[in-house]
């Protein structure tokens, strides 16, 4: 018989016959107000009362929550193994004490405070940890996994000073496991004493294929009927000309984004594509700096001027306010968009971080094989290739993916750039012809990823968890 993994809350609830918890990482004061509100309330809505708190604190976040991670292991694990510290037994369970990042993984080592209905409280994370659990992480009984899988990782230093932090209290780090959206080997390389583990997975496999059967079509809060290109609606169109040849959504904009705003610009592209471009949290010489990056040589400022008399692009989100905009649903998806261009250009949360970090998947990344589009990935290198290793097949040679090879993004981007150009000289009639020529690779990654539907995102990392009994 395998191991058996359980995951421990420092507060649980027996409300109406049935446990209920609070993510661990929050204070007394929260845990309290959550478990009387409910009593008051006769209901069970943490998210709620913590946006009371919020209207109370305007720098506190929460940080902390219960999310992904506890949704998925209820899910897959039962109710049943997530229990109390109380519950923690000397067998062969292995237990794990999770910890959902809401906002960075700063918040592990940060100061925080908080003043609720007349009564302040000033923490960090391990004053959240009840005294039962905190013996068992110093015993090595109990594992610390912390759930941050719908971002990467990209600032080791960090996780360093967490896992410093955790040290000095007796605490073994080789029982403290991170789950994020990738690998990290640059972390081991530079502290190879380090003994965390940090293990990857990919959420928006399973959380957009369902949403297909689920969410698709369906009213959205940006004003207009959310659905997807189904191939039918492409051999209803094989003999429409598409009057844009490129589609690309850019939220928050980073520095391969400015980077591709200004090869929209200079290549027309505002004008025969559908592009966004929303978010805008650089100054003028900060922007200036990330173009010339990628660009090698200065850029006039006139020209970056022009530039930003264009930005920002938005297209469906006017009406939103700035807070909204940086959040709003990703199941938002306009079919007509698609169906009126031909060519994808996804870009991605990372670009050019760091060579040795590996790919990250968000929803970007799975928007054009949901709606039959081919694309051009803007991220980190060998994404492409960790699409093939899942399953998923790609465009090359009729659109050369070399890029994807080469480590150094300055010239990853050259050759995406080229691609790009190359793509955009082409009349529609051949655009056209290249499209639907690559119809079976599009229905075969549609059909692939309804596959992924009934996963576990977390599967793999929690099987390795299963595999550190170091004690």
């Amino acid at each position: 018989m395998g191991r058996i993994l359980k995951a421990v809350y420092s507060n649980t609830f027996n409300y109406k016959g049935q446990h209920n918890h609070v993510s661990n990482g929050l204070p007394k004061l929260v845990v309290d107000y959550c478990s009387s509100q409910a009593e008051i309330e006769n209901s069970w809505n943490p998210p709620e009362y913590a946006e009371r708190i919020k209207q109370q604190n305007a720098n506190w976040q929460g940080n902390f929550n219960l999310s992904n991670f506890y949704y998925y292991f209820q899910k897959f694990y039962g109710t049943e193994n997530v229990i109390s510290p109380k519950q923690i037994s000397d067998d062969e369970c292995t237990y794990i004490y999770p910890v959902e990042i809401a906002t960075t993984i700063n918040a592990l080592y940060e100061d925080h405070s908080l003043t609720f209905n007349g009564n302040a409280v000033n923490y960090k994370f391990l004053d959240t940890v009840d005294a039962v659990s905190l013996t068992h992480m110093k015993a090595g009984r109990l594992k610390i996994v912390i759930n941050n899988i719908q971002d990467p990782i990209t600032n080791h230093s960090s996780v360093r000073k967490f896992e410093l932090m955790l040290s000095s209290h007796g605490i073994p780090t080789s029982n403290l496991i991170y789950i994020f959206g990738n690998d990290f080997n640059q972390y081991y390389k530079e502290y190879p004493e380090s003994k965390v583990k940090i293990l990857s997975g990919i959420l928006p496999l399973q959380q957009q294929a369902l949403a297909i059967e689920t969410s698709f079509p369906s009213m959205t809060s940006l004003g207009y009927i959310s659905d997807i290109v189904r191939y039918e609606d492409i051999v209803d169109k094989r003999d429409h000309y598409r009057s844009k040849k490129f589609l690309s959504f850019n939220r928050s904009l980073r520095s391969h984004r400015y980077y591709l705003a200004y090869l929209a610009m200079e290549h027309d592209l505002f004008k025969n594509s559908t592009l966004s471009f929303i978010n805008i949290f650089h100054s003028f010489q900060e922007i200036k700096q990330e173009i010339e990056k990628f660009l090698g040589y200065p850029i006039a400022n006139e020209k970056l001027d022009t530039l930003m008399a264009l930005l920002p692009q938005e297209l469906d989100t006017h009406h939103l306010t700035l807070d909204e905009k940086m959040g709003f649903v990703t199941n938002g998806n306009k079919k007509e968009w698609y169906l009126e261009s031909y060519i994808h250009i996804t870009s991605e949360t990372v670009f050019d971080v760091n060579y040795d970090m590996t790919p990250f998947f968000s929803e970007k990344t799975f928007r054009p094989i949901t709606n039959l589009q081919p694309f051009i990935f803007l991220g980190n290198a060998h994404s492409l290739k960790k699409l093939h290793e899942l399953g998923f097949k790609t465009f090359h040679p009729v659109i050369d993916e070399s890029y994807d090879t080469v480590d150094d993004p300055v010239a990853r981007m050259r050759l995406i750039e080229k691609e790009i150009v190359k793509l955009n000289e082409l009349p529609l009639k051949e655009l056209h012809e290249l499209y639907h020529s690559l119809e079976s690779i599009l229905l075969h990654n549609f059909n692939h990823f309804l596959t992924f539907k009934n996963t576990n995102p977390f599967e793999s990392a929690l099987s390795k968890v299963l595999t550190f009994n170091e004690r």
